[in-house]
């Protein structure tokens, strides 16, 4: 379950070998980088063909472990095209003939990975939640009308520090 002591571990050892496959059949063949954190993955591909070698590794790991990908929760990010309506119905036809269980799988130009967005549309789109959390703080630090040393520590740790994350990694 997840929170116990044992689940890094046990997701870390049942991994590996789908992480393991794509090292061998996407990273050193030079067909892209896969990233991987917990149990989030990344993979940016140079080829739309890549994604079936993707799509094949990762029911083969399903067959054997039991871990599924679920498409619906999935993102495809285009970098090199604008992900216009046209553009991504040429894609979803593209999943129905190659990959028919991915094509579901959500198109845009950015996406969420590890909090952030990535992709080459994200604009201000990782400071659009941190800026209304610290403002939300902020109001909540001042309508305690406590004194300014004890509302600074407030204000300091517990507004600042919400655009934190977001500044160290953009």
């Amino acid at each position: 379950l997840q929170g116990c002591p044992l689940s890094g571990t046990l997701l870390v050892l049942a991994i590996d070998p789908l992480l393991t496959s794509y090292e061998h059949d996407i990273v050193n063949p030079k067909r892209g980088s896969i990233y991987a954190c917990a149990g989030d993955i990344a993979a940016a591909l140079k080829h739309l063909r890549s994604l079936k070698i993707l799509a094949t590794l990762s029911e083969k790991f399903r067959k054997a472990s039991g871990l599924t990908l679920k498409p619906a929760k999935c993102v495809a990010i285009l970098t090199t095209v604008l992900a216009s309506d046209e553009n991504v119905a040429i894609l979803r036809r593209w999943l129905k003939d190659n990959i028919p269980q991915w094509v579901n799988m959500q198109v845009a130009n950015a996406g969420k990975y590890l909090g952030l967005y990535i992709g080459p549309r994200i604009g201000g789109l990782n400071w659009e939640a941190p800026t209304k959390k610290f403002m939300q703080r902020a109001v909540e630090i001042a309508a305690q009308r406590a004194p300014l040393e004890f509302a600074s520590a407030q204000f300091t740790s517990k507004a600042i520090s919400v655009l934190g994350y977001a500044a160290q990694v953009c």
